[in-house]
């Protein structure tokens, strides 16, 4: 189900032009190709399923411990405090110069697109909390939530990266806008990630850190909403390091 929607935003963005030559270079087509192998089908399952076989061996009395608890409670819980986790660990990483230098990768792509999902850095995956608590989720015996919230969190992915902003044609609909604004307050929509990978005017590089709950960056006051395309996408005065130095940094340097 997820293959065939990113297969679909894929094709509606090729359609589009997203990936012509003046907008992805073989520089951005040698980081998104090799991130995608090396993030989303190598480490993330690895370390989720290594923590979740570390768990078993070192507890295994407490093995699906929690599998008896209602789905939603924990579901509603799972997410709110897994973005909560991820908010400060994001913003921590646009905060302080070492961790910028990893996190750096994923925005130094000058276009969006659905490919900049998986553009991370190769130590990225191993510095955010979601992986430690998926292998912990699945250990206890909450992987109908575990594999729930992370469909939720590809799909809003998906959408809150892919260039084509279907959402702005909702913002001057009186009838949807209650509805509107009620779900941009939530959820983390296309509008407030492309700010995020902005700059100018209605940019917010600095802000807009929640990947899915984006109600964590209006409590600590991150927030912006532009309803506009950015000016500017990724790195304001960035060098556009070569490929391998954006994917195993330090090891290249």
């Amino acid at each position: 189900m997820l293959g065939a929607l990113a297969l679909c935003i894929i094709v509606a963005e090729v359609i589009k032009g997203c990936y012509g030559r003046q907008r992805m270079t073989l520089n951005d087509w040698g980081i998104n190709f090799v991130s995608l192998i090396q993030d989303s089908l190598l480490i993330r399952p690895a370390i989720s399923l290594a923590c979740a076989w570390g768990f078993s061996q070192l507890l295994p009395q407490y093995v699906n411990s929690l599998q008896s608890l209602p789905f939603w409670p924990v579901f509603v819980i799972f997410l709110f405090g897994q973005d909560f986790l991820h908010y400060w660990v994001h913003r921590f990483a646009h905060e302080n110069p070492v961790l910028w230098e990893v996190h750096r990768t994923h925005h130094s792509a000058q276009h969006m697109s659905i490919l900049m999902t998986s553009r991370l850095n190769i130590l990225w995956q191993f510095i955010i909390p979601a992986n430690y608590i998926g292998g912990l989720a699945i250990y206890l015996g909450l992987s109908d939530v575990f594999w729930s919230w992370f469909a939720l969190r590809a799909v809003i992915n998906f959408l809150s990266h892919s260039d084509l902003r279907l959402d702005l044609a909702l913002y001057n609909n009186k009838l949807l806008k209650p509805l509107v604004w009620l779900i941009e307050h939530i959820f983390t929509t296309p509008d407030a990630h492309h700010a995020h990978h902005g700059y100018g005017a209605s940019g917010q590089p600095m802000g807009n850190y929640a990947p899915t709950i984006i109600f964590w960056d209006f409590v600590f006051g991150t927030a912006k909403l532009p309803h506009a395309r950015q000016e500017s996408v990724g790195i304001k005065d960035d060098p556009i390091l070569p490929w391998y130095r954006q994917l195993w940094w330090p090891l290249f340097r």
